[in-house]
């Protein structure tokens, strides 16, 4: 999604922008995401997306890149089907 502006056809300004969720179930989307430096990773930047599978399973998988180390991606798996019975997965 984007906001353009133009003036006699050629764009001038162009802002991206995000839609807020109001709602109050979980919504299933993309994740901010990060970018940073490190002497021993070289460039990072990493870019998590979340799904809501349903009310009481959700997965956030990340795209990760390290320039001077790896490549990958990173996963996290909840589950709570009770209030006694939990848990989650890791895996990369």
């Amino acid at each position: 999604m984007t906001c353009r502006h133009k003036i006699r056809g050629v764009p001038v300004l162009y802002l991206p922008y995000l839609v807020f969720p109001t709602k109050q179930t979980r919504q299933s989307g993309i994740l901010p995401f990060y970018l940073g430096t490190s002497t021993n990773r070289g460039v990072m930047f990493s870019l998590p997306g979340y799904w809501a599978i349903d009310k009481h399973q959700d997965v956030t998988a990340t795209a990760v890149v390290e320039t001077s180390a790896r490549i990958g991606v990173d996963s996290v798996y909840r589950y709570n089907p009770s209030r006694n019975r939990w848990g989650e997965f890791h895996g990369a």
